[in-house]
């Protein structure tokens, strides 16, 4: 079956570990490494003695009795000290490990086996252990009292190799002379002494330190038959017992060696030598000089060699760099200050001054940065590596108000160095993803219009937004918004707004009851927001909550045409109402039309929230007071409207007193005392806008108002004349009547007649007329609605339009329209719903993006924006901006796009892209510090609202892989770069770079420089190149010859250009790169090159401490640096390793007496220090590939003192890149990229086995 094309191994690949830069360092390539002399004092000394037995020896009387000079050294301890510190401990453990290995070792694999061979390495051994023995016999019993060493060779003899001598006598005894063979005695020395048989060094007389009384087992030539002489001499030579004398012997001569030495170098400088010795020593001392001299043939050779003939020069010394910060003096507003320009740094160690200049010409003025933001939309990547499942951050949106503080709001940062993200500040928690510590960006919409001035009643708006290419499905999403409106304290928080997505728009429907407070004008100073209007704002902001999806991405890619308005109030009662007799007040009950209405009395009727809207229809609910359940006169009402100062009648209401109610009464009266009255209002009738002065009816007033006239009367004067005649008649026919009841008594005498006749008489008399009913209106409201639109593509109606669009941005807000597009910019000409984060891409005149098929897109989304805003700047005019990072902070999981950083500035509201040659980066798209000099043009202003206004802002865009540029410490103005000049400084001046707050001054002040700082330490600079790495280049060079071909070649020239990475791993034939959903690793892959890098480990990755990642603006400059020394046919890939983690689990119990909480964690702690010793600063090397056993971690964790035992013990391999995890008895790394870590500590799964009462165990006797 074959392997997916994602996961190639080559099993025949070569394994190999690659090349650290220590590595690199040969002792064989330093010209002291082949001295022409290289005999020490001791050598000579030990020389002299070998010498002296040759030479004769005349006495005083000049006679030679055959005698030599061994006599002047035999007791001499320095003499006796130099022979011993010139015996090669080395020496004498290769040629034992030869005997074992060689002699014994191999040459019983051999088939026939070599007896004689065999016996004679066995009989070799005993010898080599038997001279060192009398080696040191004689040299404790040479050595004087006075010297150390004797009692330390004297304590060995019988606390260590007493024992071991008188085992090796033993085992030489049982195996004399079946298994050993004499007649090939290895030659040389020990300690001075002659090699020679065992069996002879056994016969000599040993002193009383070597005596021994252990009873010794001579049996360990295993359970052998006789005759069977390569079995025992298998067993021996593999028994405990026996090797065992030879590590003891081995240790005591290195012990010895090294004390030797020290007390030489000690003897050495005594003065209590004999004079004879004396003048030896001082000879010997002054060879020395002779001996240096002579030995420099090698070195001036060699740089002969490589500085003549080869004419390979050592790299001069590099000058440093520093970042100065400029201010101008307060009088001038800009000053050039000349390449060349002297800087004081004060002074080297020598005691003169360091002089450093101006690298160019530097245009100094008065701009500063006022304010640093930042926005980020959140990417698939930041879900991936998120800690917390319940968690969403993909798609959400984060802005900065503070972007270099803490929380994005100004809190003080919490790292030491200060450090901050520029585009977001993610937190990391052992590589996954807590938080991102900015706050969730305002994104909406808004709309300003008169006729979302609702002062009272019960208030409706809905508001629809007509759209195209709508990319979510229909439905309520009333939960996903906010919905404020401008009253006159601040922001209204609407509640249960109801928007939802129909078909072809969004509808968005607000109630407001009427105890909800009025809406009112935008007021910057109240509502603390940038709109450009003096109209009610109702303002749509999409709401973010960490646990649910945010719907900025589906919404996004709706275009807006249209925009309908539609409000509603019912109730209004704050009228403006009089009559002819003046103002009325509408709260209380009163006569609309006069005490006594006549004909054209009138009633005018106003209210500015209804009057200032146009096409409002509304009506008006009158509560009439007592009104008479029929009318003998009813007169029509005549309806005016104030136009132009005049009134113009409309309509002709014959009902207004019948007690008809409107269709949707919503006054709680009785039908039979109210009436309604619906009118529609043309823009003549429309009240200028004016939120600050309720009109009032007056002579002076043109419009706004309505008028009922009276057509007719209610019969008030008919009923003064009626009232009139019936009262004189009343006061005449009282005495007519008074007369004639008298008649009638006196004409009969019948009382039923006569009251009859009164009767009649009565009735005959006229009666009062009837009192008209005189209006007196209860209560008087008005119900409205008013309807308006926006087509957002009509620019000719754009001066008189009723309602503004706005886009919600996280820092301001933008009027949109047609009519507002800048086609002169190139800038953004979208009508979306929500604002776009993006620039146009295509024909881009900063730089254009491709796709990796090659394709351009018309636009560019962007991840993530940074916002730098500037004060007291003059367009067009040169800004110098200092962007320090902390290198190596960029995330090395992600390629870097090689056009990644976009640059623009504000025009008005829209971000206009630089040119080219506008912008001059010094800091390569922010992976590294440095200077960018940007030329902001004449078309950059401080007139904006999406951003704050009275400043320039620049905006540094990337369309993905934000992370792939370095955190900042600081943003700085006014910032030139200047060189170290050399005036015969001290050589080790640029040994170390020059700290900050060096440079403080000009050497030739300036009446237009205010001050010169040195924020940073220098940096760049390194002294003359030292004859060891000469030596090591040059060498390197002569064997690639500045190409790479060869592993060996990629792995040394890329440690030789790169200091910084400790670690290089060249992987022939080998592709490995991102694909589209998981790594692409193919170990077969001809023409493909791949070079793995670790970096040096103090500059470990601030995300996961246990991965050290090279930052990839490194990786890019050694591919950069590397692709100029291959062939161009090759296809390089540079990149991080492939860290696969190994997990621990099981169960684990604890002796009683630990805290069980606190050594867990101890515990965990260790476990990952065993499987990362590097990441800890142990002097351990990092591995590629490797194996962990199980079996070694469960010996280490049982070994913990603290632990009693484990159990369920599991090693779980998680290698990552879409392969499964799996447990394993042994863990081996998938790829030969890869390295095994440990997963962070806290992710070692192990349960405590809690600690209960043990019965004690007792003897049982078994008779119960």
């Amino acid at each position: 079956m074959t392997q997916p094309c994602e996961n190639i191994i080559n099993p025949l690949m070569l394994k190999r570990e690659g090349t650290n830069q220590a590595q690199r360092t040969l002792k064989a390539l330093l010209p002291e490494s082949a001295p022409i002399d290289q005999h020490e004092i001791a050598d000579w000394l030990v020389f002299v003695q070998k010498l002296s037995k040759y030479l004769k020896y005349f006495r005083t009387d000049n006679q030679y009795h055959n005698e030599d000079w061994q006599s002047f050294f035999e007791k001499d301890e320095t003499a006796i000290l130099a022979v011993v510190a010139v015996e090669e401990v080395d020496s004498y453990k290769n040629r034992v490990q030869e005997l074992f290995i060689k002699g014994i070792s191999a040459e019983l694999k051999n088939n026939p086996v070599d007896e004689t061979k065999l016996k004679q390495a066995f009989a070799n051994l005993f010898s080599l252990a038997a001279n060192l023995a009398w080696g040191l016999n004689e040299l404790q019993q040479r050595l004087p009292e006075t010297v150390a060493l004797k009692q330390t060779v004297q304590n060995l003899i019988k606390t260590r190799l007493a024992t071991e001598f008188h085992k090796l006598q033993v085992y030489f005894a049982a195996a004399t002379p079946d298994l050993t063979d004499e007649t090939a005695l290895l030659p040389g020395t020990i300690l001075g002494q002659p090699l020679a048989a065992a069996s002879e060094v056994f016969t000599r007389s040993f002193s009383p330190f070597w005596a021994d009384s252990t009873s010794i087992d001579p049996n360990i030539f295993g359970p052998t038959t006789p005759g069977e002489i390569a079995r025992k001499i298998y067993f021996a030579s593999n028994h405990n017992s026996f090797t065992n004398i030879f590590d003891q012997f081995l240790r005591a001569l290195a012990t010895i060696n090294n004390e030797a030495k020290k007390q030489l170098a000690e003897t050495l400088q005594r003065n209590t030598h004999e004079p004879h010795q004396a003048l030896l020593l001082a000879f010997l001392k002054l060879l020395l000089y002779a001996r240096d001299q002579l030995n420099t043939i090698t070195s001036q050779h060699l740089d002969f060699y490589y500085q003549q003939i080869l004419q390979l020069a050592p790299k001069p010394a590099q000058p440093s760099q520093a970042h100065l910060i400029f201010e101008l003096a307060r009088h001038l507003e800009s000053l050039i200050l000349p390449k060349g320009t002297r800087v004081n740094a004060g002074k080297d160690s020598k005691g003169q001054e360091v002089i450093f200049a101006l690298d160019a010409d530097f245009a100094l003025n008065k701009t500063q940065i006022s304010a640093l933001k930042s926005f980020y939309h959140a990417t698939p990547l930041d879900e991936d590596l998120k800690k917390n499942a319940g968690t969403i951050f993909k798609g959400h949106l984060f802005a900065a108000p503070v972007a270099n503080s803490e929380d994005g709001l100004g809190a003080e940062l919490s790292l030491p160095d200060k450090q901050w993200h520029p585009f977001a500040h993610k937190i990391f928690d052992n590589g996954k993803l807590s938080a991102i510590a900015m706050p969730p960006a305002q994104i909406g919409f808004a709309v300003a219009s008169p006729y979302l001035y609702l002062t009272e009643g019960t208030r409706q708006v809905s508001a629809r937004f007509y759209t195209s290419s709508p990319a979510i499905t229909t439905g309520d999403y009333s939960s996903q918004v906010i919905c404020r409106l401008t009253v006159a304290d601040g922001w209204y928080l609407v509640p249960n707004a109801v928007f939802r997505r129909e078909a072809a728009y969004w509808e968005l429907v607000i109630q407001l009851p009427p105890d909800a407070p009025a809406t009112a004008p935008y007021a910057s100073a109240v509502h603390q927001q940038v709109y450009g209007t003096t109209n009610p704002v109702l303002q749509i902001t999409l709401k973010q909550t960490p646990d649910t999806t945010f719907i900025y991405d589906q919404i996004k890619t709706d275009i807006l045409t249209n925009i309908s308005l539609t409000v509603t109030g019912k109730g209004l009662k704050n009228l403006q109402v009089s009559n002819d007799f003046g103002a009325i007040d509408p709260t209380q009950p009163f006569q609309p039309f006069g005490p006594l209405p006549q004909k054209d009395a009138a009633l005018v009727i106003g209210h500015s929230e209804v009057f200032m809207k146009k096409n409002a229809v509304f009506k008006v609910l009158i509560n009439w007071k007592d009104l008479p359940a029929s009318m003998p006169a009813k007169p029509p009402v005549n309806i005016y409207f104030l136009r132009q100062g005049l009134w113009q009648q409309v309509a002709t209401d014959p009902n207004l007193f019948d007690g008809i109610a409107g269709p949707d009464n919503r006054i709680p009266i009785s039908d039979a005392t109210n009436t309604a009255i619906l009118f529609t209002l043309l823009n003549d009738d429309r009240l200028p806008v004016d939120y600050q002065n309720i009109p009032r009816y007056t002579i002076q007033s043109v419009k706004g108002f309505m008028q009922l006239r009276l057509a007719g009367d209610f019969g008030h004067k008919a009923y003064q004349e009626q009232l009139t005649e019936y009262l004189i008649k009343q006061s005449t026919g009282a005495a007519n009547f008074k007369k004639a009841v008298q008649d009638i008594i006196a004409s009969t005498s019948d009382k039923a007649e006569a009251l009859n006749n009164i009767s009649a008489q009565v009735n005959a008399m006229p009666s009062r007329p009837p009192e008209p009913y005189t209006p007196v209106i209860q209560e008087i409201v008005l119900d409205y609605e008013a309807t308006t639109s926006l087509d957002l593509s009509a620019t000719n109606s754009f001066p008189d339009r009723p309602l503004q669009f706005f886009q919600v941005f996280p820092f301001g807000t933008a009027e949109r329209h047609a009519a507002l597009f800048r086609p002169d910019l190139d800038a953004e000409q979208t009508l979306s719903l929500v604002p776009l984060f993006r620039h146009k891409n295509l024909g881009n005149a900063f730089f254009e993006i491709k796709e990796p098929d090659g394709s351009i897109q018309t636009w560019k989304e962007h991840e993530a924006e940074f916002y730098i805003g500037f004060t007291d700047s003059t367009p067009p005019q040169q800004i110098a901006v200092l962007f320090q990072l902390v290198e190596g902070t960029a995330n090395p999981h992600l390629k870097k796009p090689e056009q990644h950083v976009h640059w623009s500035y504000l025009a008005g509201d829209y971000w206009v892209s630089f040119l080219k040659e506008q912008v001059s980066d010094g800091t390569a798209q922010l992976t590294q510090s440095g200077i960018i000099t940007f030329l902001l043009p004449q078309l950059a202003d401080t007139q904006h609202a999406i951003m704050p206004a009275e400043t320039y802002w620049l905006r540094a865009a990337v369309h993905t892989a934000s992370d792939t540029v370095c955190s900042l410490i600081s943003v700085l103005t006014q910032a030139g770069t200047a060189t170290f000049q050399d005036q015969q400084n001290a050589s080790d001046f640029l040994t170390l770079p020059l700290t900050a707050g060096s440079i403080t001054q000009l050497q030739e002040p300036q009446a237009g420089v205010k001050s010169v700082t040195q924020p940073f330490a220098s940096f760049g600079g390194h002294v003359k190149e030292n004859s060891a790495n000469y030596y090591q280049r040059v060498s390197e060079r002569l064997r690639h010859k500045d190409r790479g071909i060869t592993i060996w070649d990629y792995e040394h020239l890329t440690l030789e250009a790169f200091p910084g990475i400790y670690k290089v791993k060249c992987l022939p034939h080998t592709q490995y790169d991102p694909g589209e959903t998981q790594l692409i690793y193919n170990e077969q892959a001809a023409g493909h090159v791949t070079i793995i890098t670790i970096p040096n480990l103090r500059h470990r990755n601030h995300i996961n401490p246990l991965q050290p990642y090279t930052s990839l603006g490194e990786l890019e400059k050694i591919s950069a640096y590397l692709r100029r020394h291959i062939a161009c046919f090759v296809q390089l890939h540079v990149r991080n390793p492939i860290f696969e983690q190994v997990q621990v689990k099981g169960r684990v119990k604890f002796w009683p007496q630990y805290d069980p909480a606190a050594f867990l964690v101890r515990l965990k702690r260790e476990i990952t220090q065993y499987l990362s010793p590097w990441a800890f600063g142990q002097a351990q090397d990092i591995q590629f590939g490797g194996k962990i056993f199980a079996s070694a971690l469960i010996d280490f964790i049982e070994e913990r003192p603290y632990v009693d035992y484990i159990t369920d013990f599991e090693l779980w391999h998680l290698p990552g890149n879409g392969l499964p995890n799996s447990k394993a008895d042994e863990v081996i790394a998938t790829k030969a990229c890869a390295v095994l870590v440990s997963v962070p500590e806290e992710n070692h799964v192990l349960d405590l086995i809690p600690i209960t009462a043990e019965t004690p165990v007792t003897e049982n006797c078994g008779c119960c």
